[in-house]
């Protein structure tokens, strides 16, 4: 059995023909949805966890080329003015 989007897409669209023909109840094909949704959600994790370390993100779930971490903003250019210290103010 594959682990992708597409073993997850025929698992989901076999459940819905199984609901309407009856074959299984509302509450077999909830689940179905539940598990399905938890799947999505932790690859989702995982490619948001990948973006903020600045990893690609291969997780084959998608069965597509690795998409490159997008790149972290530069930080603003600090100024070599001094600041004023005012007594008795942090």
């Amino acid at each position: 059995m594959a682990n992708d989007i597409h073993a997850l897409r025929g698992h989901l669209f076999s459940a819905l023909e199984a609901l309407k023909a009856r074959k299984i109840d509302p509450e077999e094909a909830k689940a179905v949805s539940e598990v399905s949704r938890t799947v999505i959600d932790t690859v989702r994790v995982e490619i948001e966890y990948m973006r903020q370390v600045g990893e690609s993100v291969q997780t084959g779930f998608v069965g597509q080329p690795a998409l490159e971490a997008p790149q972290a903003s530069k930080p603003k250019a600090v100024s070599n003015e001094r600041v004023p210290y005012v007594v008795g103010v942090p």
